[in-house]
C-alpha cells in the first residue's frame, strides 16, 4: 500500500502518537514528501506567536515557498503592541484562519490603523474569536467592537481580561483610584449581540457585564452553549436571572465555580430536610441567606422579554460542573458549597426543559483526596436522583431489544488528575447509593474539549 493511499484517519492517528516525541516526530517527517507536507499541516494548525519567536515567524511566513499560510487554522497573537505592528505584513496571505485568540496585548495602546488591519486580514473567515488571559481593554464596548469585526462569528471566547482604560503602553500601572467598569452605558446596552454566535464561554471580568448587555436585548441570542468560568455567588445570581427568563435557546451550560469564594454559597435545604436526609445529626451549616434574594440588585431585562410565556431553559439538554470536586479547593470544593445549591436551582427548572445530561468534573491526584473535603453525599444524592426521576420521560428506551430504565447514565463523571479510574469510579458510586441503584451513573476520562483556551 503506497503512502499516498492512506487515510487521512490514518495519518491523524500516526501523527498524534508520535508527536509527543520529538525523536519521533523529525523521523516521521522524513519518511517522504508526502508525510512532511502533512506533518506541516498538522504541526502548525494551531500556532502560537510570542515576542520571542516573532521574528523567526515573519522570516518563515515571507518565504515564496512557504505553505504556512495554509497550515495555520487557529492563530494565537501573544505579542505587544510593537510586534503586532511589524507582524502585520507577514499576516496578509493567512486567509484560512478559523480561530483567532489576543492574549498579553494592551488593546488601548494599539493604534487604530492597526487594529482595522489586523481584523480586516481575518474579517470573511474568522469563526471563533478568544480573547484571552492578559489583554487589556479600555471598556466592554472594546470587546463588541471586535465582535462586530468579524461578521461570520459562530463561536466567542472573552476570559481573563484586564480593564486597563489607561494604558498607554504595555506594562504601564493603572492609577490607584481606577474601578473596572460595572455597569453598562446607553451605547454599550443598544448593540445587538451577534446573530451567528452560537456558543459563549465568558469567565471574569466580563461575567456581569455580559448578561446584562445579553439581558437589555430585544430578542434573545441563540446561543446553543453557555460556557462560564470563574463564576462567583453574585455571578450566579446573574445568572440566575438570565436563565429564568423566556425564550432561552440554550442546549448545554457549563459552570466552573471560584474556588476563593465559595464559602460564600448557599444550602438549599433547611436543617430539618438536612436531619431527613441521613446527614450528621445535629450538624449545622454555616451557609449565608439565599443568593435569590439579591436578585433586586441584577439589571432588569428588557420590557419585551418578559412578555413571552415563561418556560426558561425549554431546550436544555446538559448540565456540566467543570469543577465538582478537585484537589487543591479542598475545604472550599465545589461540591461542598456551591454544587447543592446549583443541583437545587436546576431541579426546580428540571420540569420545563429536557435534560439528558448532568457531567460533574472531578481533579483528583490520589483517591484518598476525596475524603479531604468535607462533602455532604447524602445530599447531593438525594438531588441527583430527584433530578433524575424528572427528567423527561421517554417512557421507555429500547436498547438491543432490552428495555433501559428511565434515566440510566445520567448522571456522568469526568475524571482526570492522574487518579486511580476504576477505584475512585467505586468509591463514588458507594457515597451515591441511590443513584448508583436507579443506573444513573457513568465515569469516563475528563473531556478537554470544553477548555476553549
Amino acid at each position: 500500500m503506497s503512502v499516498l493511499d492512506f487515510p487521512e484517519e490514518l495519518y491523524d492517528f500516526i501523527f498524534d502518537e508520535v508527536c509527543s516525541n520529538p525523536k519521533d516526530y523529525l523521523q516521521y517527517r522524513m519518511v517522504c514528501k508526502t508525510w512532511l507536507f502533512y506533518t506541516t499541516l498538522k504541526a502548525f494548525r494551531i500556532t502560537i506567536i510570542n515576542n520571542d519567536v516573532a521574528d523567526a515567524f515573519a522570516s518563515i511566513s515571507i518565504n515564496p515557498s512557504s505553505i504556512l499560510s495554509d497550515c495555520v487554522h487557529h492563530l494565537i497573537l501573544d505579542v505587544d503592541d510593537v510586534w503586532l505592528r511589524r507582524l502585520l505584513p507577514c499576516l496578509q496571505p493567512f486567509r484560512r484562519v478559523e480561530a483567532l485568540e489576543l492574549r498579553s496585548l494592551s488593546w488601548p495602546s494599539v493604534p487604530l490603523p492597526i487594529r482595522l488591519r489586523l481584523t480586516s486580514i481575518f474579517r470573511h473567515c474568522l469563526r471563533r474569536l478568544v480573547l484571552g488571559a492578559g489583554l487589556s481593554l479600555g471598556s466592554f464596548e472594546e470587546a463588541q467592537d471586535l465582535m462586530y469585526d468579524f461578521p461570520a462569528l459562530e463561536e466567542l471566547s472573552i476570559d481573563g481580561i484586564i480593564w486597563n482604560p489607561y494604558t498607554t503602553s504595555p506594562g504601564a500601572q493603572l492609577p490607584e483610584d481606577f474601578i473596572a467598569p460595572r455597569g453598562l452605558s446607553a451605547n454599550t446596552e443598544s448593540r445587538a449581540f451577534p446573530e451567528g454566535v452560537r456558543a459563549v464561554h465568558i469567565g471574569q471580568p466580563v461575567i456581569k457585564p455580559f448578561f446584562s448587555w445579553i439581558m437589555s436585548q430585544k430578542i434573545l441570542p441563540q446561543v446553543h452553549l453557555y460556557s462560564i468560568a470563574n463564576a462567583t455567588l453574585q455571578d450566579f445570581v446573574h445568572l440566575h436571572s438570565f436563565f429564568s427568563l423566556a425564550q432561552i435557546h440554550t442546549r448545554i451550560i457549563s459552570i466552573a465555580f471560584h474556588s476563593t469564594t465559595s464559602a460564600q454559597a448557599v444550602c438549599p435545604f433547611t436543617d430539618a430536610e438536612l436531619h431527613s436526609m441521613a446527614c450528621a445529626d445535629g450538624e449545622r451549616f454555616l451557609y449565608l441567606p439565599s443568593p435569590l434574594t439579591m436578585l433586586e440588585r441584577c439589571p432588569p431585562p428588557n420590557p419585551f422579554l418578559l412578555e413571552k410565556p415563561a418556560e426558561p431553559l425549554r431546550s436544555l439538554q446538559t448540565f456540566r460542573i467543570d469543577n465538582f470536586i478537585r484537589y487543591e479547593d479542598h475545604a472550599r470544593t465545589s461540591a461542598l458549597f456551591f454544587a447543592p445549591n446549583v443541583l437545587s436551582w436546576l431541579y426546580q427548572k428540571s420540569k420545563t426543559t429536557e435534560l439528558r445530561k448532568i457531567i460533574l468534573c472531578v481533579h483528583l491526584r490520589r483517591v484518598g483526596e476525596v475524603d479531604l473535603h468535607n462533602i455532604h453525599w447524602c445530599m447531593i444524592d438525594r438531588l441527583l436522583i430527584d433530578l433524575v426521576e424528572t427528567a423527561p420521560t421517554q417512557e421507555q428506551l429500547f436498547e438491543g431489544g432490552k428495555q433501559q430504565a428511565h434515566g440510566s447514565g445520567m448522571i456522568a463523571f469526568e475524571i482526570t488528575g492522574g487518579v486511580d479510574f476504576e477505584a475512585l469510579g467505586e468509591l463514588i458510586r458507594t457515597r451515591l447509593p441511590k443513584c448508583a441503584r436507579a443506573g444513573s451513573l457513568t465515569f469516563s476520562k475528563y473531556d478537554s474539549s470544553w477548555n476553549w483556551q
